[in-house]
């Protein structure tokens, strides 16, 4: 529910999404194209020309305004985004965990169970 909720947040937000990226220093005007960034940020690694910090903060940022649109719904959705910070605040993803227990030789049927517990 969490990706509904971010995304439904944003929905009306738009235009403080828009002026956020727009003043963006952390990964946006660096000379990448949306599409190159997103090449980028789905490595193993994060490039190096991104401030871990930063893209953190700039991450919450986000975060926050699709927050202020639920907020706006009223109808208590904004939970929903808790799994997200929690993300940034540990510096994960589900992608890179599976990634990461995999390479530790974790079986892909005991992945699926846990992953499909949650």
């Amino acid at each position: 529910m969490s990706v509904a909720a971010f995304h439904l947040g944003l929905k009306d937000k738009i235009d403080e999404l828009d002026e956020l990226i727009s003043s963006d220093k952390v990964i946006y005007h660096k000379g990448y194209t949306a599409s190159e960034l997103r090449k980028l940020l789905i490595q193993d690694e994060i490039p190096s020309f991104i401030n871990k910090k930063e893209l953190c903060s700039l991450t919450n940022n986000i975060i926050d305004i699709a927050k202020e649109g639920l907020v706006e719904r009223d109808f208590g959705e904004e939970i929903f985004l808790k799994p997200l910070y929690r993300r940034v605040k540990n510096h994960s993803n589900p992608g890179k965990d599976v990634i990461k227990l995999l390479n530790n030789g974790t079986d892909i049927e005991k992945v699926i169970k846990d992953y499909g517990c949650v």
